[in-house]
Order: structure tokens, then C-alpha cells, then sequence
């Protein structure tokens, strides 16, 4: 995950509604399996549990989502302004990225 010589920090973003948070281990999985730099941005709302295992990475930091949810767009926002990388990249809970 970067380009040439300049090294980019990737700021991945997960909304997690309470249904899809039984994938999110799949989601994790996919994620470590990548190369460079990133963090994972998660805000669980609706009863969603981030599990013990996944919030314990450094790189992974959760922030639940405690205001009434006016629609998916007000979560995602949320999700970016806690970002610090260079390049956000939205990853669906119960999405996985490829290898490459």
C-alpha cells in the first residue's frame, strides 16, 4: 500500500449495524492479510459488538456511534472525521478485500 517512494497511510471505515456484526471477523481478516500502513476506523450503533479479538489491534480503533442515527450517510461522516490517513477507504462490515 503505497506508491514508489511515497509511503501513504490507508484509513479504512466500517459502520456496524447489529446484524452485520457477526461478518466482521471475515472483514478483519481480510484486512490484516494487506501490506503497508492503515488503520481501521469502526462505529458500531444498533447493537453491534466489536469483538474483544479485533479491538484489541493497535490499529484498530473503535468508536461507537452514540447519537440518534439520522441516516448510513451520518455514520460514515462520523467515520471520517476520526480518520488520519491519507487515503479513506469505506469497507463494508460484511465485505472482504482481496489479497492484491
Amino acid at each position: 500500500m503505497d506508491r514508489g517512494d511515497i509511503a501513504m497511510k490507508f484509513s479504512v471505515f466500517t459502520g456496524v449495524h447489529g446484524p452485520s456484526s457477526a461478518y466482521l471477523q471475515e472483514a478483519y481478516d481480510s484486512l490484516t492479510a494487506q501490506e503497508g500502513d492503515w488503520e481501521w476506523i469502526v462505529v458500531p450503533n444498533g447493537g453491534a459488538a466489536v469483538p474483544f479479538e479485533i479491538s484489541i489491534d493497535p490499529r484498530v480503533k473503535v468508536y461507537p456511534f452514540l447519537d440518534e442515527v439520522k441516516g448510513v450517510g451520518q455514520i460514515k461522516a462520523f467515520a471520517c472525521s476520526k480518520a488520519h490517513g491519507d487515503v479513506l477507504v469505506e469497507l463494508d462490515a460484511d465485505d472482504m478485500l482481496t489479497p492484491d
